[in-house]
């Protein structure tokens, strides 16, 4: 039986994000999460109320690993590096990308981060109800390239060459399109047409 031993929020947040890490979110419960830390699980409810807000800490443990762009008073340069740089974390907790799609920011460590993506866009958008516009679109863009990028989604792709040429003549030779398809080009490739749109939108009054 786990004994009983003196724990913080810091330690909570850094095993639930190695649990999700290893086992994925459906891993993550708090008898494993108390087994992790070395602690009866009814003693991680002195420092959280329930699973959903140990979700919310691997959601602020990912983005503590964000690494923001400097303020360089360009809007579109600060929003594709931090596309860039959500990107990146992404792909470093895989298992993790699903709590990105399903839940918005609530901590304060993870709020703080959308506080300073919406300052990065001021340049080029004083109004917030565009930056905040801005924002969303760029995380649904990222989240949903990434969940479609990652390896579990690819290994799942239909046998292309398989396919009656005559029915599909474009998919059944997307077999050797593939073969050296580049996924980080294809991102950039929608990254700066979606910013492109966001430049030439109307702005606000």
């Amino acid at each position: 039986m786990p004994r009983t031993a003196k724990i913080q929020r810091s330690d909570i947040l850094t095993a639930a994000l190695a649990l999700v890490d290893a086992e994925g979110v459906a891993g993550l419960s708090m008898r494993r999460l108390g087994q992790r830390l070395g602690v009866e699980a009814m003693s991680l409810y002195h420092h959280v109320p329930d699973k959903n807000a140990v979700l919310d800490l691997v959601h602020e443990a990912v983005l503590a690993e964000l690494e923001l762009p400097q303020q360089s008073g360009h809007w579109r340069r600060n929003a594709r590096a931090l596309a860039r740089a959500f990107r990146r974390v992404l792909i470093a907790h895989p298992h993790a990308v699903p709590l990105f799609a399903e839940r918005p920011a609530l901590t304060p460590g993870s709020l703080a981060h959308v506080e300073r993506a919406l300052e990065l866009l001021r340049p080029g958008f004083p109004k917030l109800k565009d930056r905040v516009a801005i924002v969303q679109v760029v995380v649904a863009y990222v989240v949903g390239h990434v969940t479609q990028s990652l390896p579990r989604a690819l290994a799942r792709r239909p046998a292309y060459a398989a396919l009656d040429p005559a029915t599909f003549p474009n998919l059944s030779e997307l077999e050797f399109v593939l073969a050296d398809y580049d996924v980080l080009e294809e991102f950039e490739f929608g990254l700066a047409a979606l910013l492109r749109g966001v430049a030439a939108r109307p702005r606000r009054r």
